[in-house]
């Protein structure tokens, strides 16, 4: 696979354990689409709620990384993470305009 310029394309999937989003669209042939394959490379968070920081490289659709968890177990709760120490829930929230004033003293 290219695009018109030559090369590969450059892809990154964060993913966290159990999170279903990265895994979509599935790999089985949905009607009048076909199948699709992700591509690009995974860095994925087995344990999260442990160690959030810690991700193993793979490449996408490796099945000792994300497309090791079965669909069964796979929920939204773990969509907003934590993904590095950030839970993506904070990230709606309004700033604390006092916090970042005092930062800028």
């Amino acid at each position: 696979m290219g695009h018109s310029l030559g090369g590969e394309p450059k892809s990154n999937k964060n993913c966290s354990h159990g999170d279903p989003i990265p895994r979509l669209p599935p790999p089985w042939p949905i009607p009048f689409i076909g199948s699709y394959k992700h591509f690009g490379k995974e860095l994925y968070i087995n344990n999260p709620d442990q160690d959030p920081d810690a991700f193993q490289e793979c490449v996408a659709e490796d099945p000792n990384c994300s497309e090791s968890v079965p669909f069964g177990q796979l929920d939204l709760k773990y969509h907003s993470g934590p993904y590095y120490g950030v839970n993506m829930r904070d990230a709606t929230r309004e700033p604390n305009v006092n916090s970042i004033e005092d930062s800028n003293e």
